[in-house]
């Protein structure tokens, strides 16, 4: 199981054991953490977006961003 696997798991974890009503939860995802594996963020968010937690980027145009890499991304 790779890292964001595990933080998927770890996070829906704790979501359930506390009974936190998934509306009031943003994750915040760092452009370099997106750059760096796009394909398996995005699938993170998707599983996040299925449970109704919000996603926003931080840290946008600190570093390797681009406008071409907004429309690559699915947060919110």
């Amino acid at each position: 199981m790779n890292a964001i696997d595990k933080f998927i798991k770890k996070a829906m974890g704790l979501i359930d054991k506390y009974h936190v009503d998934s509306k009031y939860i943003i994750f915040e995802i760092t452009e370099n953490t997106y750059i760096h594996n796009v394909e398996a963020v995005n699938r993170m968010i998707q599983t996040f977006h299925q449970r109704g937690i919000h996603i926003s980027m931080d840290d946008f145009d600190s570093g390797y961003s681009s406008l071409n890499t907004l429309k690559e991304i699915i947060f919110d």
